[in-house]
Order: structure tokens, then C-alpha cells, then sequence
């Protein structure tokens, strides 16, 4: 999945946290996530297996930031 020019792998979905900055990222889309069990809808919140993967030209500077836990579902 590739959003604002940045590749985001092993995820299926970014989706708006509310009141919160940024986007969760899903391994699934959300209309799969909640067809699923109850267990395994929390696990697909935990994007442990994704990448973020981009290129930077020179002359740039760049931020990434994270946050986790995942509150407020």
C-alpha cells in the first residue's frame, strides 16, 4: 500500500485514531477485521510485521515518528 509517497508493507489498511493524530495501521481493512473473532480482530491492530519503506532525495530531511499502544478503538 503506498500512501503520501511513502510504501506501507504487511498492512491492509490506515485508518484516522479519534482525537488523535496520524493513522493506525492495520494488517487487514476494516470490513474484513470485523468479521473475524474477537481475538483476532485485536491482533490485527498489531501491525508488528509491517514496514515502513520510503527514499529520500538529497539534499531532505525527514521525520518519522510512532506511538503505541493503540487506545481508543
Amino acid at each position: 500500500m503506498i500512501h503520501d509517497n511513502v510504501e506501507f508493507h504487511n498492512v491492509g489498511e490506515l485508518r484516522p485514531i479519534n482525537g488523535k493524530k496520524g493513522l493506525r495501521l492495520q494488517r487487514v481493512p476494516e470490513h474484513v477485521r470485523v468479521s473475524l473473532n474477537d481475538a483476532v480482530q485485536m491482533r490485527m491492530l498489531q501491525p508488528d510485521t509491517a514496514e515502513i519503506r520510503f527514499v529520500l532525495d538529497e539534499p531532505c530531511r525527514s521525520r518519522v515518528s510512532r506511538s503505541t499502544p493503540i487506545t481508543g478503538i
